[in-house]
């Protein structure tokens, strides 16, 4: 859930500052043509030297683009982390105070945010870098521009000069916003690759999510890659052993199976894997039905894994160790 929530405010929102810059992909072309025609009619071919500076910019700011969504991308990691650490310490907040382990793990959540700031510090020098490198190109510009115009022969008059300084100076303003536009491009890249993942149906206990499978479907496209395995609250247990229950068809790998038993927390009714399900008194309860289901859709190792509320039917200490 906190990395959900970490998503949803931090992520989202860049949907919007991108499609609010983004009309400047357009705007700034048809800008620079309007003042190479109004430059061409007082300075001639020098006008040009505008394309070359702009020709030449355009790699700095893509690579200082790339460079922050790069930072923006390892934040977030790092947010997602110790927000995942907070809700372990939260969970388990009685033990470690029973246990006297408040300093350690204020020195690993210290930890945690000290990377987390700094890569937002890099991520915010390097846009800052780029800012800049926008919004001062415009002296560059007029300095080069009317070099060329006087070596070439131009005669500079204080018009000429007037109507370089105007131009150059109204057009800063369409580049340092297209140069911001390149960063939240990329910046909402970042966002769409960590929601990308994500794809769930929520919602609170009996309001109706069940009911979306009654629903008449009158037309339906499915466009999908890699395998898919689906947990499904409703468990189906066979009467076969406790370890063909989890295969379910495939392979054994017993590195592999170990790991899934762990991770559903189901090592303590593992025991003899080749005790079928139902004999010598074993009788498996809803919530160990519901971990063995669960353990069957993790063991086939598929790209997409379809859960239906699984922690409805275990415990809290389950809960807290499938989180």
């Amino acid at each position: 859930m906190g990395h959900v929530i970490n998503i949803a405010s931090n992520d989202v929102h860049r949907f919007d500052e991108c499609i609010l810059y983004f009309p400047f992909f357009l705007v700034f072309p048809i800008h620079l043509f309007v003042v190479l025609y109004l430059l061409y009619l007082k300075v001639q071919w020098s006008s040009m030297i505008i394309v070359g500076v702009i020709l030449v910019s355009l790699p700095v700011l893509i690579s200082l683009s790339v460079i922050y969504s790069i930072f923006r991308f390892k934040a977030a990691k790092v947010t997602d982390r110790r927000v995942k650490v907070m809700n372990e310490i939260i969970s388990g907040l009685r033990v470690i105070e029973v246990y006297g382990w408040e300093y350690a793990f204020s020195q690993l959540v210290c930890k945690i945010r000290r990377e987390e700031v700094w890569d937002v510090f890099k991520g915010i020098i390097v846009k800052q870098l780029s800012v800049a490198y926008a919004t001062r190109i415009h002296n560059l510009l007029i300095y080069v521009l009317l070099s060329v115009f006087l070596l070439t022969g131009g005669d500079l008059t204080p018009g000429i000069v007037y109507s370089v300084f105007a131009h150059t100076i109204f057009l800063r303003f369409t580049f340092s916003y297209f140069s911001q536009a390149l960063l939240y491009l990329l910046e909402s890249r970042v966002g769409y690759k960590r929601i990308k993942p994500l794809l769930a149906v929520v919602g609170a206990v009996g309001s109706g999510k069940c009911l979306l499978k009654e629903l008449p479907v009158l037309s339906v496209t499915v466009s999908m890659r890699g395998t898919v395995a689906y947990d499904n609250q409703e468990v189906c247990v066979f009467s076969t052993s406790f370890r063909e229950n989890i295969l379910f068809g495939l392979p054994y790998e017993e590195e592999w199976y170990r790991t899934v038993v762990h991770a559903c927390a189901l090592e303590k009714e593992n025991g003899d894997i080749m005790t079928l399900v139902g004999e010598r008194e074993i009788i498996l309860s809803g919530g160990e039905k519901a971990r063995i289901n669960l353990a069957r859709a993790v063991y086939r190792k598929a790209d997409i894994c379809l859960l239906d509320d699984p922690l409805s039917a275990v415990d809290s200490a389950v809960s807290r160790h499938y989180i």
